[in-house]
């Protein structure tokens, strides 16, 4: 019995990580530093809405919402 990924899953993960490449990456130094900031404490970033508003447009957010419910149990352990 094996597991391998099924290519909807291996499609579904290769979009989310050319999302996290382009996007998420390069903001990690960016958040490190606004979290030392103590004045940041109850704030989100400015460009977190920009952020949220690109993965509602471009598709991790919906990947998980629509797609993720027509994988199989399998799939989705994958």
């Amino acid at each position: 019995m094996g597991f391998e990924i099924s290519e909807k899953s291996q499609a579904l993960n290769a979009q989310l990580e050319a999302f996290m490449q382009k996007h998420i990456y390069p903001r990690e130094h960016d958040y490190a530093e606004w979290c030392l900031d103590q004045n940041n404490l109850w704030l989100t970033p400015l460009w977190f809405d920009e952020l949220r508003d690109l993965a509602k447009a471009e598709g991790p957010d919906e990947v998980h919402m629509s797609q993720l419910a027509k994988l199989t149990m399998r799939e989705q352990a994958s």
